[in-house]
């Protein structure tokens, strides 16, 4: 007589890998709520200090990352988290997208300094129409923002070509070189040694004198598409 074999008991418990070899790369969450609960189950994220909070945000520890588990399209800007991957199509519009402390990675093109600042730099300090951050990132998708009015300790610049007039006021500044500073302005050594720009690129720029300055003038002039 053949011996049947006996399938072991399913423990009340399930193990992290477990729950996250249960959900299928075809299964969607309807609701950022209800992925969000999974995210925190599987230890992907965590519950921030102040989850607790009656402002009507939701708040996260850690990288949330926005994919295809998750229905297409919500709105998550009621987010609050340290920082976020969002995958191409999954978020129709940038405000939409959730707010992070350190940044979000997205395709999306933020429409203005106020909508960048909030979602990648949320609750930095807004004090006389000036922006004021530790450290303020610069990705090739916001170099069409004039970061002018910020005010940081470190920037990080991840993009191809800025200009100097929209450069933020830095300490310092790691990533930028003199291939990716495009000239814009005046006086142009002073500015770039204001906004914390390194000796290799201030070595680069003639010192400031009343003739390069009136050829600064008239080159940032010319430039300057007309309507």
């Amino acid at each position: 007589m053949e011996k049947r074999r006996i399938q072991p008991a399913i423990s009340g418990t399930a193990s992290k890998n477990e729950i996250k070899r249960s959900h299928s790369s075809t299964d969607t969450f309807e609701t950022k709520e209800e992925f969000i609960a999974h995210l925190i189950k599987i230890g992907e994220i965590k519950k921030s200090a102040r989850s607790d909070s009656t402002d009507g945000l939701i708040y996260l520890q850690g990288c949330l990352k926005i994919d295809k588990r998750v229905k297409k399209f919500l709105s998550w800007n009621d987010v609050v988290t340290t920082s976020a991957v969002v995958e191409p199509g999954m978020i129709s519009r940038y405000q939409y997208l959730p707010k992070t402390y350190k940044g979000v990675t997205t395709t999306l093109i933020a429409p203005d300094l106020k909508s960048y600042m909030e979602h990648n730099n949320y609750g930095a300090e807004y004090k006389d129409n000036k922006w004021y951050v530790s450290t303020l990132r610069i990705p090739e998708s916001a170099t069409h923002l004039d970061f002018s009015s910020v005010s940081t300790d470190l920037t990080l610049f991840y993009g191809h070509q800025i200009s100097l007039s929209s450069l933020p006021y830095s300490k310092s500044i790691l990533g930028l070189s003199p291939y990716s500073l495009g000239i814009d302005c005046p006086n142009a050594r002073r500015i770039a040694q204001q906004k914390g720009c390194g000796k290799e690129i201030l070595k680069t720029l003639p010192p400031s004198n009343m003739f390069t300055d009136i050829i600064g003038s008239f080159s940032g002039f010319f430039s300057t598409p007309r309507r």
